[in-house]
């Protein structure tokens, strides 16, 4: 029997099958799936408890440089001092600062790209793993229950363009029986 594949971009594959009757077909939501398993809850609450702090501090630092930036615009434009000495901000007084938020801002948009990487690739990691354990059980059940293709539902651009079975809580159910979190 033919290596039994989930397949992202689905349409000739599924409308061939379909047309030419290679057999049963099947669907999973795959994104749902992932995030379903045990281990795949667990990595998400563990993922949030680790970068969540991260998150809130970043947060924190963006609506002080806002209000730093708000507050430079109205005293720049706000006039200082008694009746005879009435002045507004200096202008290199004002590029000082307007620099110094600059380079804030700057800071702060690095270590937020830096922090949307590491979230990037430990989500990365923990799915690869998942996926990778999730493969054989995919390729168990189809040869048990006879099926030839196994389509991915979970992107709704993808469209199933025929009637399948969706096998996504029976592997589920079988991940977390075969990999059980201690």
């Amino acid at each position: 029997m033919p290596q039994v594949r989930v397949m992202k971009n689905v349409w000739t594959l599924a409308l061939a099958c379909a047309l030419l009757g290679y057999g049963q077909t099947a669907t999973i939501r795959m994104q749902e799936a992932l995030a379903s398993v045990k281990e795949g809850q667990l990595a998400s609450e563990r993922m949030q408890s680790q970068f969540g702090p991260r998150v809130a501090a970043l947060e924190k630092q963006e609506a002080e440089l806002k209000v730093d930036l708000e507050r430079l615009g109205r005293e720049s434009k706000e006039i200082h001092g008694w009746w005879l000495w009435r002045h507004r901000m200096k202008p290199e007084v004002r590029a000082t600062r307007q620099r110094e938020l600059d380079a804030r801002a700057k800071a702060l948009g690095r270590e937020r790209e830096d922090g949307r990487a590491s979230v990037e690739q430990e989500r990365r990691r923990v799915l690869y793993n998942i996926m990778m354990r999730m493969n054989p059980l995919l390729a168990a059940y189809a040869r048990e229950h006879g099926y030839t293709v196994i389509l991915d539902a979970s992107e709704p651009r993808n469209g199933v363009l025929i009637t399948s079975t969706d096998i996504t809580g029976e592997i589920v159910r079988m991940y977390d029986l075969a990999y059980p979190i201690p």
